[in-house]
């Protein structure tokens, strides 16, 4: 009678290790096939919370005073300019006090040229850090990482017979959190333990991450193993049918005016053909304008911040399209 109830026991275990990982594939699936219904015309999902709020209230607050107030003498190690640049907060909520801060260049040359306005992207560092000692700003910073030296190729500069590029203002949020890029590693495993803990990749998911992939803060990266690249790539299939920066909102599939499949769709005729631009008889970049200017153009030899990578080809394009003029085909700028 033992060994019968043993015997049964051992079959229903048996049973059950099989059927352990087969459930397991069957709730990824149903999960997958939740996501994709959402994505349907007929989808009972309400979406009502996922349109956009319009504000149509525009609220003037008094400015008096500030822009004195707001005037930078000089940075720390900063040479002598004959500009003057401003910083301070712009209020956005006076009754919860919030504010957006801001850094504002004068154009070097000329008062009488448009307000340029650059907003950083991701990966979510300030456009402070990037955007004006990185990128476009009137200065770098030393290696030293005390002092800062000119940059030639500032968006401010006049010196450019154009004299195109003005001022602009920077955007800066999360100030609490510092600079929120700051170690690969401790970035990666951020986003997986923020996916965890709502609910979209399974703890055990976390764990093998955890255990495959080296997250430590100064460690030597491993997430080339054979392991962690298994896991990382089950992750990966949980979020297939979810948008990772709105993980409540529908999927958004809208092609970009980047896509050839988009521009085509748009039945645009091309006003001037495919053709290298040029700067100082060197080829700038790529690019082709259709009809109402809509223009498409290329940076050659750029990264993902241009204007590092390319500082000369990234002034030379953003100058002609605040003139309104077409790149250059000769090695003039105008």
């Amino acid at each position: 009678m033992v060994h019968k109830g043993s015997s049964i026991l051992f079959f229903s275990l048996l049973i059950s290790s099989f059927l352990a990982p087969i459930h397991g594939k069957k709730r990824t699936e149903a999960l997958g096939l939740l996501y994709k219904s959402k994505l349907t015309k007929k989808s009972a999902v309400d979406t009502s919370g996922f349109e956009v709020i319009r504000h149509d209230r525009v609220e003037v607050l008094p400015q008096d005073g500030m822009k004195e107030r707001d005037r930078i003498e000089k940075l720390p190690g900063q040479p002598n300019v004959e500009f003057s640049h401003y910083g301070g907060y712009v209020t956005v909520n006076e009754s919860t006090g919030k504010a957006f801060y801001y850094y504002f260049v004068e154009a070097q040359k000329s008062h009488h040229l448009p307000l340029l306005l650059w907003l950083n992207g991701g990966p979510g560092c300030s456009s402070l850090a990037y955007g004006a000692m990185q990128e476009l700003g009137p200065f770098r910073v030393h290696s030293d990482g005390k002092t800062l030296y000119k940059n030639r190729f500032s968006w401010n500069h006049g010196a450019i017979k154009s004299q195109i590029v003005s001022i602009w203002g920077f955007a800066l949020t999360l100030i609490e959190i510092g600079n929120a890029l700051i170690n690969d590693n401790t970035d990666r495993v951020g986003r997986y333990d923020y996916l965890a803990s709502h609910a979209i990749i399974s703890d055990k998911t976390l764990y093998q991450i955890k255990k495959y992939c080296n997250v430590g803060i100064n460690a030597t990266p491993r997430w080339s193993s054979d392991e962690c690249m298994a896991i990382a790539k089950e992750a990966r299939e949980d979020l297939e049918n979810i948008d990772i920066y709105n993980i409540y909102a529908p999927l958004c599939h809208n092609a970009t005016l980047t896509q050839k499949p988009k521009k085509t769709s748009m039945k645009l005729p091309v006003k001037t053909a495919w053709h290298p631009w040029l700067l100082n008889g060197e080829v700038g970049g790529y690019t082709e304008v259709y009809k109402g200017d809509l223009t498409f153009a290329t940076v050659r030899g750029a990264g993902h911040q241009v204007p590092s990578y390319q500082p000369a080809r990234a002034l030379s394009l953003i100058m002609h399209f605040l003139a309104g003029t077409p790149l250059p085909n000769t090695s003039r700028h105008d």
